[in-house]
């Protein structure tokens, strides 16, 4: 298995050195922070990547941003509730996520006073739908949700709203419904993986799967590669875009017993191209290593033939050395757990906030990339 090696964004210095200012207290609640041209004089950078650095501060609840005032730090100190709360979280694929998310919130959730109860909808809105309707008769105090689609269960979300229940979602918010959500930066992560096979001389780089149903993370994503493509002067051509079997083409990528079948007709298509691509950049980390196992069997080599990519970062990702896009999903929850509290303590924020919080993304460069001679 080859070495893996992370690659940190210049902006992740700057947040890193003034979010410990913050909790150690040389940063106080009200403090103004430097402004974005005083930050791009001390750490010798662009406004732009100053600005990034402020922007992942407010995102994790730490300053706010206004104009013509610039950046306050808010106060750290949440005000919890005299009982304990008792939060359900919802979520697919416990296999990859259940440690990571559960772990993270098992400790967070004791110091903020609340109880944390966990449920698998399976990637099946039949099964969300019974876990929300028990929910609904339940004495819960929160919600926190990663909805099948943005469409499923909309009638029994409504339940919560009307019963004044604060809900966050995970990844992608349900329509309609006005609550906070938190989510990587799908965008950037998959611009900058894009950006990666670019500069080690990919200038042909192929899209899998191209669908016309995309969820809202994985149209984040496309839309990112699309960009980075067009940015950087390498090819974008719309047979690159790699489409889902026509017979499953309203599946979507959460089907893991499909993945296999899909990624074999992608290398089929793959290799009857006349100009082949010479690196696929996959939507998520399951869907990349039947990717490039597919391509071993018919005899392509990886990564010497085909530089293969994948997004999430989940073990199967580290098993099969693929060059992936870390997500952070402790760090979701425990932010999605501080949301909930903090409309516990603000009622009026209940289903009439809907601020979006994107945590950074990470590169993690392993075996399945590497140069174009």
């Amino acid at each position: 298995m080859g070495e893996q090696k992370k690659m940190e964004p210049l902006y992740k210095k700057i947040f890193d050195d003034l979010q410990t200012k913050i909790k150690e207290g040389a940063y106080k609640a009200g403090d103004l922070l430097p402004t974005e041209n005083e930050l791009c004089s001390l750490y010798r950078v662009s406004r732009i990547t100053a600005m990034r650095a402020l922007n992942e501060l407010k995102a994790q609840g730490l300053i706010a941003r206004k104009k013509k005032k610039g950046s306050i730090v808010l106060s750290q100190n949440l005000p919890s509730a005299a009982k304990a709360q008792t939060i359900a979280v919802v979520f697919s694929d416990f296999d990859n996520f259940e440690k990571k998310i559960v772990s993270a919130l098992s400790s967070f959730a004791q110091k903020k006073n609340c109880t944390i109860i966990t449920f698998d909808s399976k990637h099946s809105q039949k099964r969300e739908r019974e876990i929300l309707l028990g929910l609904a008769e339940k004495i819960i105090t929160g919600l926190i949700l990663w909805p099948i689609t943005r469409a499923s269960n909309l009638d029994v979300l409504n339940r919560f709203v009307q019963k004044n229940i604060p809900i966050c979602f995970l990844d992608y918010s349900s329509y309609g419904i006005k609550a906070p959500c938190v989510c990587s930066d799908n965008y950037a992560g998959m611009y900058n993986i894009t950006k990666h096979l670019i500069h080690l001389g990919h200038t042909r780089i192929a899209y899998f799967p191209y669908k016309e149903n995309f969820l809202p993370t994985e149209e984040e994503r496309f839309s990112a590669y699309c960009r980075a493509i067009v940015k950087n002067g390498a090819e974008l051509q719309p047979e690159y875009f790699i489409p889902m079997p026509e017979d499953i083409k309203n599946t979507t990528t959460e089907n893991a017993d499909r993945y296999g079948y899909c990624a074999q007709r992608a290398i089929t298509y793959l290799l009857s191209l006349k100009t082949r691509p010479t690196a696929v950049v996959c939507v998520n980390d399951a869907t990349a290593c039947h990717i490039a196992r597919c391509a071993r069997e018919a005899g392509l080599r990886v990564p010497e033939d085909l530089s293969v990519t994948g997004f999430d970062n989940i073990a199967l990702a580290l098993e099969n050395d693929i060059t992936t896009v870390s997500q952070d999903f402790g760090e979701m929850a425990k932010l999605a757990l501080n949301l909930l509290i903090r409309q516990l303590a603000d009622p009026s924020l209940i289903n009439n906030c809907d601020v979006t919080s994107r945590l950074r993304s990470v590169i993690w460069e392993r075996g399945s990339t590497a140069k174009r001679n």
